[in-house]
């Protein structure tokens, strides 16, 4: 079978002529050479593509995550399994029984990713779908707000007793905010 321009070259990949530059820098001719360049570049781009899956740049970036409520909150620790369970939707109030609100970041924050995946074992896009499934059947009883930075969710924090919110560790300033769970 031929590679041509707009067939598929290691699977999924499309042959563009960005492909096609490497396949004939690897000294290879362009017609026929799908065994040839399956060999010269799928390893490469295989480790290249697990290494993106196991250690995402923006993951790596992004650091520990700070679980923060009010300094004035009676909330001292909480486990990983008490934070999934605020986060969704199975605990809605604090043990004095008043309401959680829950802050959470943007779908392309790095540190949403980080705290999806650490927390809830789900992408970011996944957690989202749930909670608009929720809405839509008039299920969710406590949903996140979303705040557009962690700049905003830390001013948030500090200024609600009820809250509950996540940050980088380089971002806490323990002035107004209690740190009640590091997350590396």
């Amino acid at each position: 079978m031929d590679c041509q321009p707009g067939g598929f070259l290691l699977g999924k990949a499309p042959v563009d002529h960005m492909n096609r530059r490497w396949i004939e820098a690897a000294g290879v001719g362009w017609r026929g050479t799908r065994s040839h360049a399956r060999r010269l570049l799928a390893p490469w781009l295989v480790s290249i593509w697990l290494v993106t899956l196991a250690f995402p740049a923006d993951c790596l970036a992004a650091g520990a995550v700070a679980v923060i409520v009010h300094k004035d909150s009676p909330v001292d620790s909480m486990t990983v399994d008490d934070l999934r369970r605020y986060y969704s939707d199975v605990y809605v109030v604090w043990a004095s029984g008043e309401k959680v609100k829950i802050f959470d970041l943007p779908m392309d924050d790095p540190m949403r990713r980080v705290f999806s995946s650490m927390v809830l074992g789900k992408e970011p896009q996944d957690v989202t779908m749930e909670w608009a499934s929720k809405r839509i059947t008039n299920t969710a009883k406590n949903p996140p707000t979303i705040l557009k930075s962690q700049l905003l969710m830390l001013s948030k924090v500090a200024h609600d007793v009820n809250a509950l919110g996540y940050i980088s560790e380089e971002s806490v300033d323990e002035q107004k905010v209690k740190v009640v769970l590091v997350i590396k």
